[in-house]
């Protein structure tokens, strides 16, 4: 129940949080204060001794299992027995989080029958690690036919992790389309991915909703860079669709209302470029107008939405 109460605090995306700085070397302004915080205040993360988090530093199998285990409330028992992996010892600081997690089904190992716990975790295997500690429901996502980002294909085995991974905002693609699961992550970017799962998983159906709209609203950016104005239409209008649920379900909520306003300017802008390919210079000028118009709009509703 306290996490609950603590993760109530830093519930939105988009709502400025107001914690003191801990670390020396994550000042209010860097990429990932808000997600770095927010764990420390949870008891999910630790820096060091000289004050620091070290948000840019590698992290290896051992240690993400840790921040995995912690962040889904997954208690590790000290053992006596076995650990079940040869290169994980039972005096290892992080012996106890590989055994939990290998008997809830979470890892497996390599093909050789061991865990590797100080390779660099990529974030496949993190995503797919992190979704299945939270016993997340993938199903929707497996047996896809179409590549879900240019780098991630229908042959490879963490598709549907990384599908719904993409589809409720915890992950971005780049703006050519990668979703880079080879990527070796830093403390940084696994404190942001935990962050935005535990937002989704304990905000409740708006801000599912909110997060899934703002997954749409990145694609609309990658589809433009395609010149692929169809698709970042239809992206548009799935954006106007998410926030829409999301205000049916919490109309007097300010950050809700600019959420729409929001993704309706996403959507006029589409429209502008297409007229701009159609060389309709009216039509153009009026729907420019039309997404300042939504953004102002979206600004006086909730000032934390300039960025956007």
């Amino acid at each position: 129940m306290k996490k609950l109460i603590i993760l109530a605090l830093v519930i939105s995306l988009l709502s400025p949080v107001t914690f003191a700085a801990s670390f020396n070397d994550v000042p209010e302004d860097h990429q990932y204060y808000a997600a770095i915080e927010s764990l420390k205040n949870l008891e999910i993360v630790n820096g060091y001794s000289d004050g620091t988090f070290k948000p840019e530093s590698p992290v290896n199998r051992a240690e993400a299992l840790k921040m995995i285990l912690n962040s889904a409330e997954i208690e590790s028992p000290e053992i006596t027995d076995s650990t079940g992996f040869p290169d994980v010892s039972l005096d290892a600081w992080f012996a106890r989080f590989v055994v939990k997690a290998k008997l809830q089904g979470i890892v497996d190992g390599n093909a050789d029958g061991t865990f590797a716990p100080g390779r660099q975790v990529n974030k496949a295997e993190f995503v797919k690690m992190l979704l299945q500690a939270f016993d997340t429901d993938i199903s929707k996502h497996q047996g896809l036919t179409e590549n879900v980002a240019s780098d991630v294909t229908t042959s490879d085995w963490f598709i549907a992790h990384m599908s719904y991974a993409k589809t409720i905002g915890i992950i971005y693609p780049t703006i050519d389309n990668r979703l880079e699961p080879g990527k070796t992550l830093t403390r940084g970017e696994t404190s942001e991915i935990i962050y935005k799962l535990l937002i989704v998983e304990y905000g409740g159906d708006t801000q599912k909703m909110l997060s899934v709209a703002e997954s749409e609203l990145v694609e609309v950016l990658v589809k433009l860079n395609e010149d692929n104005i169809g698709a970042a239409i239809e992206s548009a209008n799935s954006a106007v669709f998410y926030t829409e649920q999301a205000l049916n379900m919490s109309p007097n909520e300010a950050i809700v209302r600019a959420a729409n306003k929001i993704a309706r300017g996403f959507r006029e802008l589409c429209y502008a470029y297409q007229a701009g390919l159609e060389l309709n210079a009216e039509s153009l000028v009026s729907h420019v107008n039309e997404a300042k118009a939504y953004a102002g709009a979206a600004y006086e509703e909730d000032s934390s939405t300039q960025a956007l």
